[in-house]
């Protein structure tokens, strides 16, 4: 299973620390690559199979990770424990192409407010009383799947 890295990685001696984006089927087929224990054939698939973004012009095509920023985002991902004391950042992590970072919600009375994900599960939760458990469950449901997909 993918783990997700403790520390956001955003540059690399000055450079970009490309993200590297898998579908949900491609990081299950990583997984039992993995667990059968076969790193290059792993470095190999998320080099076929993944998009790398920011895109590389240099690259043909530009989105398509190279070897050793798949070896990273694998050591990363898999390997985390052998690369906490790494000086180098790695070239590549595996993450979303998106990230929700904030949403506008229409509250009656207030107009548009904007919130994290955490302050919005808390204001579903504390406007229980008004909306109803059932509402208030479906709300957080849809906040659960957000997170999920964003650490998926």
């Amino acid at each position: 299973m993918l783990r997700a890295s403790s520390e956001a990685l955003t540059s690399r001696g000055g450079k970009m620390v490309r993200k590297i984006s898998l579908t949900k089927e491609d990081r299950i087929k990583l997984d039992e690559i993995m667990q059968e224990g076969k790193k290059i054939a792993g470095i190999k698939f998320v080099r076929d199979v993944g998009r790398a973004i920011p895109a590389d012009p240099d690259r043909n095509p530009p989105n398509r990770p190279g070897i050793s920023e798949a070896k990273d985002a694998i050591d990363v991902a898999y390997y985390s424990e052998n690369i906490a004391n790494r000086v180098i950042k790695p070239r590549a992590v595996f993450g979303s192409l998106f990230k929700v970072k904030s949403i506008v919600v229409d509250v009656a009375g207030e107009g548009d407010v904007k919130l994290d994900l955490e302050s919005l599960q808390m204001r579903f939760l504390q406007e229980l009383t008004e909306l109803g458990l059932s509402e208030v469950q479906h709300l957080l449901k849809l906040i659960e799947f957000v997170q999920e997909w964003q650490e998926a």
